[in-house]
This record gives structure tokens, C-alpha cells and sequence, in this order.
């Protein structure tokens, strides 16, 4: 996999990932804590652009819960829907890095936020409440109500950001953290949330097709056998996606 590992720059905003990035350090050596860039791709509303981003995934985690998908081929990964939502439903750590394209009120971040979220979040209410009595059923819809409540009006106490302000949003274990600027705001524990914001970038419906099939490809990296790559033809796959 190590081959290839890279610096990543976003073409249109020429925004640049790093191919580490260590959300509790700075120890970019630290194998245990680092994670590593999967795509890279851009957000657009009404076809003016609102932030690039980079996707990233625990290597150690990930292998350990997704390394049964390893009697697979590459090509067979990328547009398997079932690998997708092993990905999306597995708790290793993952993150979004945002970096905007320009100044932003605070008020259209958040609607961005709220219209890619309110359709996903109820999808998964539905899916991860099925087998619960009723009770149970309604804590879970009511968390999940709560928390993406919770996740949306926490950028009321913005006027404006600017551009190059940089979002991380930090998902593990179900929980999601949102940090603005190295500084931590709220972390919040929701599989339906989690599961939906993850949605957004690899879903049915992503935000950048391209960025969705290259992180599923660096993922599947960790696990597929050496003998199964072509390192000529993963590398054609790779640039015709970014």
C-alpha cells in the first residue's frame, strides 16, 4: 500500500491534503493514532464551490474489521454496495478534513449541513432501530433527532467563516467530534448520525463519485493479497479517479 501513499491536492480550489493527519498529536509516526488519506474531492451548492475535503481512515483499524473482504478483487470492491456499508457501518476511526473555498456565512454552512443530512438521517433511524421494542425503538429515533439537532445548531454561534477555515469532522466508535480550527467543539454519539454524515461522501449518492472509489481503493489496499495488484494498473485507477 505504501506505494501509494501521496500528498494529495484538490485541482479546483488547489487545496492541499496531507497524506497523515493525527487528530490527538502531533506524531505523524504514531501508527496507533495517525490516519491516512483515502479521496479527495469538492462540494458544490447551486454549482458555486463551498469547501474541498479530504477522506481519512485508521489503517490498523480498519484492517482489523474490514480484512474479510480480502478474497476479493479491486475492481470488484469499488462498486460493491455491501463493502461500502461495511465501511461506513464499521467503528475504526475516520474523518473528514473540510477546508472552505471562500468566505461563508455561518447560516448556509449549516443549511449545506442540514439538506445533505435530514433524508440519511431518517434512512438509517429506520435501519438501526429495526428488532427494538418500542421503547427502544423510540430512544434511539429521539438520540438520533437530538444529536443531529445538536450537530446543526452548533454553528449558530457563527456569523461568518472564512475562507480556508478548515472543519474536521472526526467520527470513531459511533462518535462524532466537529473541530473548527484545532479548537474542539462538540462530540456527539449516535450510530444514525455517524453512519448518515459518513453517507454524504460514500454513499449511493456521494458528494464526488471520484473521491468515494479512490477512498474505497486505498481502504481495500490494506488487504487485498499482493498477488491479486497490478501496481501499473492500480496507479491508472487512482489518477483517472482524481
Amino acid at each position: 500500500m505504501e506505494n501509494f501513499l501521496q500528498d494529495r491536492i484538490e485541482p479546483t480550489t488547489q487545496t492541499p491534503y496531507e497524506v497523515y493527519y493525527n487528530p490527538y498529536s502531533d506524531d505523524l509516526d504514531n501508527v496507533d493514532e495517525r490516519l491516512t488519506l483515502g479521496g479527495v474531492g469538492l462540494r458544490k451548492r447551486w454549482w458555486r464551490s463551498i469547501y474541498s475535503y479530504g477522506l481519512y481512515f485508521q489503517e490498523k483499524e480498519a484492517h482489523k474489521e474490514l480484512h474479510k473482504w480480502n478474497s476479493y478483487e479491486l475492481d470488484e470492491l469499488i462498486t460493491n454496495l455491501s463493502f461500502y456499508n461495511a465501511i461506513m457501518y464499521s467503528k475504526f476511526g475516520k474523518a473528514v478534513k473540510i477546508t472552505l473555498a471562500r468566505n461563508i456565512e455561518a447560516s448556509e454552512l449549516k443549511l449545506a449541513f442540514k439538506e445533505a443530512l435530514k433524508d440519511r438521517i431518517k434512512k438509517y433511524q429506520s435501519i438501526f432501530s429495526k428488532g427494538y421494542n418500542q421503547e427502544n425503538k423510540r430512544k434511539k429515533i429521539n438520540n438520533a433527532n437530538t444529536c443531529f439537532n445538536k450537530f446543526i445548531n452548533q454553528f449558530d454561534e457563527f456569523d461568518e467563516f472564512e475562507q480556508d477555515t478548515e472543519i474536521i469532522i472526526l467520527i470513531s466508535d459511533y462518535k462524532l467530534t466537529t473541530i473548527i480550527n484545532d479548537e474542539k467543539l462538540l462530540t456527539l454519539e449516535d450510530q444514525s448520525l455517524s453512519v448518515a454524515f459518513l453517507d454524504v461522501y460514500l454513499g449511493t449518492r456521494p458528494v464526488s463519485t471520484g473521491a468515494k472509489e479512490v477512498y474505497a481503493m486505498m481502504v481495500a489496499l490494506l488487504f487485498i493479497p499482493l498477488h491479486h495488484l497490478n501496481t501499473f494498473s492500480i496507479q491508472r485507477k487512482l489518477q483517472s479517479r482524481l
